[in-house]
């Protein structure tokens, strides 16, 4: 859709209308979650003979790792001049998007306010890692379980 939605003229219908558009606005470059896949097909046969909670919390932690590895420097380039093209698509913007708005600005959204409050998201994003990936190896284990 980012390489092809631009190809199609549109005009907004709704206002308020604060950036100009003449063609389908796509969404965003998707997230990199191809690298945190990668890793985790590699290291999951060697993760299968551990308990199934040792398996979750250890994929949650690949998971979390090699996702913030990948994407922290991807997403500086993003909010860089450098990403601004039909690729990468960061040009496009919504018709309501103001013009004072981090993304048009190109700067990074301030989520938190100091270092502590950034670990503190971190752990929850791990134990949540954690708990997602045992939710997904109990559903992989049902599934295996269902014959014709």
């Amino acid at each position: 859709m980012l390489w092809i939605f631009p190809l199609f003229p549109a005009t907004p219908k709704l206002g308020p209308v604060y950036q100009k558009i003449t063609h389908f606005v796509p969404m965003e470059f998707p997230l990199l979650i191809i690298v945190p896949a990668l890793f985790l097909d590699v290291l999951r046969p060697k993760m299968a003979v551990w308990k199934k909670w040792t398996q979750a919390a250890a994929a949650g932690a690949i998971f979390l790792l090699t996702f913030v590895a990948a994407q922290w420097p991807f997403a500086a380039f993003l909010v860089s001049p450098g990403s601004a093209n039909w690729f990468f698509g960061t040009k496009y913007f919504a018709y309501f998007a103001s013009p004072n708005g981090y993304d048009v600005r190109h700067l990074f959204f301030p989520l938190e306010r100091s270092a502590g409050r950034f670990w503190t998201i971190m752990a929850e994003a791990l134990v949540l890692a954690a708990l997602s990936s045992r939710l997904g190896l109990a559903c992989g284990e049902w599934l295996r379980k269902i014959r014709r």
